[in-house]
């Protein structure tokens, strides 16, 4: 038979009301309010594949969450860094620089115009056959050859 997974008690009365707060909050980020949730409802001694009913996700979502919750505590029912956008500058520079600073605007503003004025691998005209072609154009001496 397959160990049941629980989440741990709680460490001191803070991180239960800090859980508990996050679960029942409505302008937090909506995963971390279902990671409080998880947690929250297996205090209450509710089973994994109950929880995973009443909050509509997968019975791995609700272990994976436990699990990480037993061996980070609160911090980790936060996300992990990905592999998204790097910052333009490093750490040291960071602390270098005030964040209000105009070289950290000034910085963003050139890498903007940059990225905006590199040259286009777009052709200039949409080809195709839904390409509406040019009619050549005619002129006309006066009104009455136009007429005609």
């Amino acid at each position: 038979m397959p160990k049941l997974l629980a989440a741990r008690l709680p460490e001191d009365a803070d991180e239960e009301r800090k859980v508990h707060k996050l679960a029942g909050s409505r302008h937090a980020p909506g995963d971390w309010i279902l990671r409080a949730r998880i947690v929250s409802l297996s205090w209450q001694g509710l089973r994994n594949a109950r929880i995973a009913e009443e909050l509509g996700c997968h019975p791995k979502t609700v272990r994976k969450r436990l699990h990480r919750f037993n061996t980070e505590g609160i911090d980790g029912l936060g996300d992990r860094p990905g592999a998204g956008r790097k910052p333009r500058i490093t750490e040291d520079e960071r602390s270098r620089i005030s964040l209000w600073s105009p070289k950290i605007h000034l910085e963003g503003w050139f890498a903007t115009m940059a990225y905006h004025r590199r040259p286009s691998t777009k052709p200039r005209q949409p080809t195709g056959p839904w390409m509406i072609w040019p009619r050549p154009h005619k002129r006309w001496a006066s009104r009455s050859d136009a007429a005609k």
